[in-house]
C-alpha cells in the first residue's frame, strides 16, 4: 500500500492588515492598592486613539483588553493608567508598522468568501476621415473597474481582526486586505493586495461566545497581484 504524497498547498485565504493599530498590550507591573479598575490611556500621534479596559485582582492590574485598536499609529503609544486608587501599574503596546511583513492577520473565522470583479467597456463605431466611403470600424475602449467581496462567518468578540472590521464600518476607514490563492510558486500561486471599505456589516446574536456576521467589502482601486516567491 502506498501513501499519497503530501500536497503542500495553501488554500485560498483572506487576511486583513493591522498596520497602524495597537495589536497587543503587555503588562509590565501590576501596581498596587487599586480598588477599582483604572482607565487605560494611550499617548501618541494617531488618526484615532485606541481604547482598552483593565481588570484588577488583589489590588493590581491583572489583565488588559483592547476594545478599539485605533488607527494611524506610526509608533507604539505610551500606555498609562488613571484612577482606581492605586499606583505603579505599567504596560507596553505593540503597533504594526505599514511596511511590516507580519501586518496581515488571518481571518480564520470566515466560512465563505465570494469575490466579484467587473470591468466596463464602451463600444463605438468610428469612421475613417481620410476615406469617407469606408465602412465605420468598431472600437472598444476599457472603462471603469470595480470589485466587491461578500463574507460570512463567525467571530470571537475578543479577536483583533473582528475589531478591525467592526470599527472600520463605524469610522469609514479603509482596510488593507490580502487575498491568497495557492501560495506555491510552481503552481502559479500568489496574492492580491487591495484596499477596501466595509460597505455592510450584519451581526447575529452571540452563540457560545461567538458572533455570526455577514459583510460586504467595496474594493477601492484595482488589486495588486504578486506571485508567490
Amino acid at each position: 500500500m502506498t501513501t499519497a504524497p503530501k500536497q503542500e498547498i495553501e488554500l485560498k485565504q483572506l487576511f486583513v492588515s493591522d498596520a497602524g493599530t495597537v495589536s497587543a498590550l503587555v503588562i509590565g507591573a501590576g501596581g498596587a492598592d487599586f480598588t477599582t479598575a483604572p482607565a487605560v490611556t494611550f499617548i501618541g500621534a494617531c488618526t484615532r486613539p485606541a481604547q482598552a479596559v483593565a481588570e484588577i485582582a488583589a489590588g493590581a492590574v491583572s489583565a488588559l483588553h483592547i476594545i478599539d485598536p485605533g488607527e494611524g499609529y506610526a509608533a507604539a503609544p505610551t500606555v498609562g493608567f488613571t484612577g482606581g486608587g492605586g499606583t505603579g501599574a505599567t504596560a507596553t503596546a505593540t503597533v504594526n508598522a505599514a511596511d511590516a511583513s507580519g501586518r496581515f492577520k488571518f481571518l480564520c473565522f470566515v466560512t465563505s468568501c465570494e469575490a466579484q470583479e467587473q470591468r466596463s467597456f464602451q463600444e463605438r463605431r468610428v469612421r475613417d476621415c481620410d476615406v469617407p466611403s469606408a465602412k465605420p470600424v468598431t472600437q472598444v475602449t476599457s472603462g471603469s473597474y470595480s470589485a466587491n467581496y461578500s463574507l460570512t462567518g463567525f467571530a470571537s468578540p475578543a479577536r483583533l481582526t473582528w475589531k478591525l472590521l467592526r470599527n472600520a464600518i463605524r469610522s469609514g476607514r479603509r482596510l488593507e486586505f490580502q487575498d491568497k490563492d495557492d501560495m506555491l510558486a510552481k503552481a502559479g500561486g500568489g496574492a492580491d493586495v487591495f484596499l477596501a471599505y466595509m460597505e455592510n456589516l450584519g451581526t447575529s446574536m452571540p452563540d457560545e461566545g461567538t458572533v455570526g456576521f455577514t459583510a460586504t467589502l467595496k474594493v477601492d482601486g484595482a488589486k495588486a497581484w504578486a506571485p508567490a516567491a
